[in-house]
């Protein structure tokens, strides 16, 4: 941790120095807001100053009242199968407190009662909480809608770059962008299906053995079908670029 600690706090300088120069400034303070089980508290910190809280707090609820209080909300998701007893009764429960808060709350929009709200202890995904929750923040939800789609990292792109650098290499540097395209393509192919044949191998010492076999049999003929496609199709796209 001694190692790596300089390097956290140079890009901690460099992300404060930077961050507030882009575009869309606003989107990980909304993102850090519309979290159930955080809200205010990390602007709370010592490592923040202490003017962040209100600041934040009130840019996102100026976005919220500009763009989405007045926006029709998403339609109710559809039950699937029978539900529960013991699911029902969360449910009941739930809708209890949801009246309970508009009879207390009734006058603060959706952004206030929230904020205002106590912090969840629930540990489930955020997206779980909100699709669980959303009927009582139905305008709100449409906000986490459009910050949560946002990805937190780059390191998906990063990882293809890495793949494609793989590809170029120093015998192979006159390959075309559409050829390195093809190959990076059909290599995140193989090693999506490496998976799935992994999976059904290690199902051979279970109960389904003997089916898990016959898929994973299956699965290899599908994949020198794809193989021979891909690489007639491929080949048919070359001989068409040499005629041109």
């Amino acid at each position: 941790m001694q190692a790596v600690k300089p390097a956290l706090q140079s890009l901690r300088a460099k992300l404060r120095k930077y961050y507030t120069l882009t575009d869309y400034s606003f989107v990980y303070p909304d993102a850090v807001i519309l979290q159930p089980r955080g809200k205010l508290q990390l602007f709370q910190r010592k490592n923040w100053v202490d003017t962040d809280i209100n600041k934040y707090s009130d840019l996102c609820r100026q976005r919220y009242l500009r763009d989405y209080q007045e926006a029709r909300s998403m339609p109710p998701s559809p039950v699937r199968g029978k539900r529960s007893h013991a699911a029902m009764e969360d449910e009941d429960e739930a809708y209890e407190a949801f009246l309970n808060s508009l009879s207390t709350n009734s006058h603060l929009n959706e952004y206030d009662r929230y904020v205002s709200s106590p912090i969840s202890e629930q540990r489930i995904p955020i997206l779980q909480w909100w699709r669980d929750n959303g009927s009582q923040y139905p305008h709100l939800s449409l906000m986490v809608r459009d910050t949560l789609a946002v990805p937190a990292t780059g390191a998906g792109v990063e990882r293809e770059f890495s793949c494609s650098g793989r590809v170029i290499s120093a015998l192979r540097h006159r390959l075309s962008p559409e050829t390195v395209h093809e190959i990076v393509k059909y290599k995140n192919y193989l090693k999506r299906k490496q998976d799935e044949l992994k999976m059904w191998r290690e199902a051979e010492n279970s109960i389904i053995a003997v089916e898990a076999t016959q898929e994973i049999k299956a699965c290899d003929a599908d994949e020198e079908l794809v193989l021979t496609e891909w690489r007639k199709g491929w080949w048919g796209k070359r001989r068409n670029q040499l005629r041109l």
